[in-house]
């Protein structure tokens, strides 16, 4: 089972062994791992005391054979990592210039300003709005205007209506310029099976191709009309409109 040991402090008894191997332990808080490395691999938790303010390491390998406080770590492999401190940031006092005065706050000069302002503003919008006209037949001359059906309308009506008839006039054209679908020109009949053929027919190997698609697995067809082309590796007896295929 694979297991990752995380450590953020240098250990307290590092102990040489064999081979100038370095060997601590490290408590999880359920029991104790014992670690054993090549002295170059525990060089880089001493240069992260040394060098680094803060940092974390992983140590990750395999659980070995049980201790009596715990068990080994068979293959550890330790990658160091620095821990940089986040900045904070500091945030300016809240001042009388920045902060917003609410209408509550604000002196009733500038209340009353506010008001002034807004009843002003529908004055302004009534002069922007047409004066009356002060001869009402002029009126009644604008709306008859407005009513008269233009001279231009009948004639785009009577367009529309051409165009119309001329797409109804043209659709039957276009619908019989259509290709008709090709009535085959023979038939295979296989394993009480037909299928329909337009250019050629084939038996090899026992595979039965019409036009280059194979369709069925026989060692006999018989096939119905004149293909253009029939060819068989068995043989192809031929007859009046009809011809017998077969294969190895």
């Amino acid at each position: 089972m694979e297991v990752v040991v995380k450590l953020n402090q240098f250990p307290d008894d590092v102990r040489t062994v064999a081979q100038g191997w370095k060997e601590f332990e490290v408590n999880t808080g359920d029991c104790m791992v014992t670690i054993t490395v090549k002295a170059k691999a525990f060089a880089a938790l001493e240069q992260a005391q040394q060098s680094y303010p803060s940092w974390v390491a992983t140590i990750s390998g395999f659980m070995g054979e049980s201790t009596a406080v715990g068990f080994r770590l068979e293959s550890p492999a330790i990658k160091v990592f620095e821990k940089k401190a986040k900045d904070t940031q500091t945030q300016e006092p809240k001042t009388l210039d920045n902060l917003e005065l609410s209408p509550a706050n604000q002196p009733p000069g500038a209340i009353q300003t506010q008001t002034q302002q807004q009843v002003a503003q529908p004055k302004i919008e009534s002069q922007s709005q047409p004066l009356p006209v002060a001869n009402p037949m002029q009126r009644v001359k604008e709306t008859l205007k407005q009513q008269r059906p233009s001279k231009a309308s009948p004639k785009s009506n009577q367009q529309r209506d051409q165009i119309s008839v001329g797409k109804k006039q043209l659709s039957p054209a276009t619908t019989s310029s259509e290709p008709q679908p090709q009535k085959p020109v023979f038939q295979v009949k296989v394993n009480d099976r037909v299928f329909n053929g337009y250019e050629s027919v084939t038996l090899n190997r026992r595979i039965v191709c019409v036009d280059g698609k194979a369709i069925a697995q026989t060692k006999m067809a018989i096939v119905v009309g004149q293909p253009k082309t029939m060819q068989a590796d068995g043989g192809v007896t031929q007859g009046n409109n009809q011809a017998v295929l077969l294969s190895k």
